[in-house]
């Protein structure tokens, strides 16, 4: 007997290297491009919070219907982490987390892409743990962009 497996959502890290120290330094400019980043990757916003630290850096969240999406930046470093979570079937994390690098801009980084919530139905209907453990994709900033190309076309099949 075959058995199926499940997943509740995906979830990208990205750890981006390199990123413009005005840009992740300016709160407004870091939220709205989370709302533009939520809003083309079809997900709805419940709630948010940010910080803007002294003397730099920010931090903004944002919980979605699907899950959620932060970042953290440190400018003195050029360096940014983003946390995106979704459990959307409708929704399209990848395309968000492309919206963010776009305009990031880090010169180096990597996104981590995983599934989250794998669950495997037993012969009984239940949903348990799967035997084999989740596997975590660890993509170059280009190779997540062939990535998410060859995810577009595959949709269009």
């Amino acid at each position: 007997m075959t058995s199926e497996l499940v997943h509740l959502g995906i979830k990208l890290y990205g750890r981006f290297h390199e990123v413009d120290r005005g840009i992740s330094d300016d709160l407004m400019f870091i939220k709205e491009m989370m709302v533009k980043a939520v809003h083309l990757g079809n997900m709805r916003i419940v709630g948010e919070t940010s910080h803007k630290f002294s003397p730099r850096g920010v931090s903004v969240g944002l919980l979605l219907e699907d899950s959620h999406l932060n970042i953290h930046t440190w400018p003195e470093y050029g360096y940014a982490d983003v946390d995106l979570h979704s459990c959307g079937n409708d929704s399209k994390p990848d395309t968000s987390m492309t919206y963010v690098i776009s305009t990031l801009n880090p010169q180096a980084g990597r996104v981590e892409r995983s599934y989250t919530g794998i669950l495997e139905r037993s012969s009984r209907g239940l949903y348990l743990p799967p035997k084999s453990p989740p596997t975590i994709m660890i993509y170059s900033l280009a190779d997540y962009g062939k990535f998410v190309e060859n995810l577009k076309e595959q949709s269009r099949v």
